[in-house]
């Protein structure tokens, strides 16, 4: 089983959820080192990083040929659901109910069954590696603008 990053500061979520994406392809090139020049590539700064940088940052690292991306303008719960249950992964933000933070990006994959699991889950202010839930628990909590399929 892949051992997956988790987030060492508030505000580096996006990055992390890209550097998850990569160690998620298995490629032979990754290094935790890596998250330096992510952060550079996705403009992340104490404020975290922006959707449009998320998608540029994606967009850079797709053209190195670690993943394919789509970011679809409509995306079903359906959607989602197959796309990952069938090997795909997906990265979006998303907001916890009673959060006091804004939009947290993470990384969500299928590594057991017909569960998804959330790498760097964030509740509250506690942060996760690893968290098993079901498209119907996410899906509400997903902004529905900042959602990313990925294909290996």
């Amino acid at each position: 089983m892949i051992r997956y990053c988790k987030q060492r500061d508030n505000y580096s979520c996006g990055p992390v959820a890209i550097l998850n994406t990569i160690k998620w392809t298995e490629s032979e090139c990754f290094t935790y080192s890596m998250l330096p020049a992510i952060k550079i590539i996705c403009k992340t700064d104490k404020n975290g990083t922006y959707d449009e940088d998320m998608d540029a940052g994606l967009r850079y690292l797709q053209q190195h040929q670690y993943f394919s991306i789509v970011k679809p303008n409509r995306v079903s719960k359906k959607r989602i659901r197959d796309h990952i249950l069938l090997g795909g992964a997906m990265i979006s933000a998303y907001k916890e109910k009673n959060s006091p933070h804004a939009w947290h990006y993470a990384l969500f994959i299928c590594q057991h069954m017909n569960n998804i699991d959330i790498i760097n889950h964030s509740i509250g202010t506690k942060l996760i590696t690893c968290y098993r839930s079901d498209i119907d628990a996410i899906y509400p909590q997903l902004d529905k603008k900042s959602i990313w399929l990925i294909t290996k």
